[in-house]
C-alpha cells in the first residue's frame, strides 16, 4: 500500500492507534534476502502501480480482518469502528475509498 495520502497516514494512524496486538508485523524479516535466497541469483525488480476501491463495509471489513486490529470482544471496538466510519466519510468519492499500491514484480531466469 502506498502511504503518501493524507487519507492512508490517517488510516495508518488509526490502526496503530487500535491495534491489540504489539508484536504484529513486527520481524527481521528482510523480502530481497528471501528473494534472492529463492532464485540463487541477482533478480530484476519491476514495479507497477494499481488500485483497489472498496465500498463502506469493505473498508470496515477489511481493516477488521487485520490480526492486530480490534475484535468485538475489545473495548474499543465500538470506538474503533466509528474512527473507520468517519474517516471513510471523510474521503469518500462515490460511495468508495480508492487504496493505491505499488506491486512488485521480480524477474530471473533459472538455469
Amino acid at each position: 500500500m502506498q502511504t503518501d495520502s493524507e487519507f492512508t497516514k490517517e488510516y495508518t494512524n488509526i490502526l496503530y492507534q487500535y491495534k491489540v496486538k504489539s508484536t504484529a508485523a513486527i520481524s527481521d524479516f528482510n523480502p530481497d534476502k528471501e528473494k534472492l535466497n529463492f532464485f540463487g541469483q541477482e533478480f530484476t525488480k519491476l514495479y507497477y502501480d494499481n488500485w483497489h476501491s472498496v465500498t463502506e463495509e469493505g473498508f470496515i471489513g477489511g481493516a477488521l480482518s487485520l490480526s492486530y486490529t480490534p475484535s468485538k470482544a475489545d473495548m474499543v471496538y465500538d470506538e474503533f469502528v466509528r474512527e473507520l466510519q468517519n474517516l471513510f466519510s471523510k474521503y469518500e468519492q462515490d460511495d468508495k475509498i480508492t487504496f493505491h499500491y505499488k506491486t512488485e514484480v521480480c524477474i530471473c531466469r533459472f538455469q
